[in-house]
C-alpha cells in the first residue's frame, strides 16, 4: 500500500510559556496550526506527538530553565533539529553566548514587534515546508529506485531462464557455453537483487553478495568434496565496483571448479576482498593441481581469461598470479569512492 503523503500546508508552531497569548495573537491569521504548552513537561509530550517548523520558548519557564529545556531537546533525535526562537525580556552577551551553546536560531524580545514575529517564524515555516517536500520526493525515488532494481534482476532472471532451455536443446560443448554465459548474466542478476534489498542504493554488502554468488557456482559445478570460503576487511561495494568483481570471481571460482580439481579431488576454494592503504585487493586462491606454467594470464586465449584481464583494467586494477600449492589470482585496484 502506497504510504500517504504528508500534508506540507499544516505547518505546527509551538509556543512554551505560561503566557502564550500573545504570541498566539500574532501568529494567529498566519495560516498555522499553533500548539501551546505551558511549561518544559508540556512541551516535550508535544514535542513526542507533533512534528513542529519551529519553537517559540520562553527563556524563563516555572518548572525548567528554557535553555536547560533546550538543550535537554538538542541530546533527543527526534528534537534535534527544531530551530528555537527564543522568547525574553532582555538580551545580555551572556545570554546570546549560551543561546546560541544550546542551538538557539534567534532571539525575539518583548516587547514583540508582530512583523518581526512573522518574519522570523515565516523563514522556518518555509524550511520545513520545503524539507517535508524534499524527504516526500526522496522516498519517491526510493521506492522508484527499488522497483527499477527489482525490474531488472525479474529480467536477468528471464534471460536466464531462456538460457537454460536453450541449453537443453544443444550438443555437450553449446551447452556448456550456455552454462557459462548464463553464470555471468546471474551474477549481474545478483547484484541487483542486493540492491533492490538493500536500504542504500548505492552500495551492497559484499559478503553476502559474494557468498550468494559462489553457493550458486558451487551448485552448477562443484561437487561434495568442494568447499568456498568468503572473508575479507573490506565490506561494501558500490554498483560500479560490484559488477566487474561479480563477474571477475564468476570467471575464477568457475574455472577453478571446472579444473582444479580433477577425478573427484577434495579441495577449497578461497575468495577474499580486503583493504590495502593503496587499494582494495580481490584474490581467488584454490589448492587444486594448479595452472601450468605455460599458461600467461596476460595472453591467455580463453574468453573467461580475457574477461577477468579486461574487467580488471575496467577497475584500474592489475593482475598477479601465483602458482603456489594451487592457483592464487590477486587484482589490485584502486579504492572506490564511496566504499567503507
Amino acid at each position: 500500500m502506497e504510504e500517504p503523503r504528508p500534508n506540507v500546508r499544516v505547518v505546527h508552531v509551538l509556543i512554551v510559556g505560561e503566557h502564550p497569548e500573545a504570541l498566539r495573537a500574532i501568529l494567529d491569521d498566519a495560516g498555522y496550526a499553533i500548539i501551546a504548552a505551558g511549561s518544559g513537561a508540556d512541551a516535550l509530550q508535544v514535542l513526542a506527538q507533533h512534528e513542529v517548523a519551529v519553537l517559540l520558548l520562553d527563556v524563563a519557564l516555572s518548572d525548567m530553565d528554557g535553555l536547560a529545556l533546550a538543550e535537554l531537546l538538542r541530546g533527543k533525535e527526534h528534537t534535534r533539529h527544531v530551530p528555537i526562537l527564543f522568547v525574553t525580556d532582555a538580551v545580555d552577551a551572556e545570554l546570546i553566548t549560551r543561546g546560541y551553546r544550546v542551538g538557539a536560531a534567534d532571539f525575539l524580545v518583548q516587547p514583540l514587534v508582530p512583523e518581526i514575529v512573522r518574519a522570523k517564524v515565516a523563514v522556518f515555516a518555509e524550511l520545513h515546508r520545503q524539507r517535508v517536500q524534499i524527504e516526500s520526493s526522496l522516498r519517491e525515488k526510493e521506492v522508484l529506485l527499488r522497483e527499477i532494481h527489482h525490474r531488472v534482476k525479474n529480467n536477468l532472471q528471464i534471460v536466464s531462464s531462456l538460457l537454460n532451455l536453450q541449453a537443453s536443446r544443444q550438443s555437450s560443448e553449446v551447452r556448456t557455453l550456455f552454462v557459462e554465459t548464463n553464470a555471468r548474466v546471474r551474477s549481474i542478476a545478483l547484484v541487483h537483487e542486493q540492491l533492490h534489498r538493500s536500504a542504500d542504493f548505492t552500495e551492497i554488502d559484499i559478503y553476502s553478495y559474494l557468498k550468494a554468488l559462489t553457493a550458486g557456482l558451487l551448485q552448477t559445478y562443484g561437487t561434495l568434496r568442494t568447499d568456498i570460503t568468503v572473508e575479507g576487511t573490506a565490506s561494501a561495494l558500490t554498483i560500479d565496483t560490484a559488477i566487474p568483481c561479480g563477474l571477475i570471481v564468476n570467471e575464477l571460482v568457475s574455472n577453478a571448479l571446472k579444473y582444479a580439481f580433477p577425478n573427484e579431488r577434495s579441495g577449497t576454494i578461497a575468495v577474499s576482498l580486503c583493504e590495502e592503504p593503496e587499494g582494495v585487493m580481490l584474490q581467488v586462491s584454490d589448492n587444486g593441481i594448479g595452472i601450468a606454467d605455460t599458461v600467461d594470464i596476460e595472453h591467455a586465449p580463453t574468453m573467461g581469461m580475457q574477461l577477468v584481464r579486461s574487467l580488471a583494467q575496467q577497475l584500474g586494477g592489475t593482475i598477479d598470479l601465483v602458482r603456489d600449492h594451487g592457483t592464487r589470482v590477486r587484482i589490485r585496484f584502486p579504492r572506490p569512492r564511496a566504499m567503507s
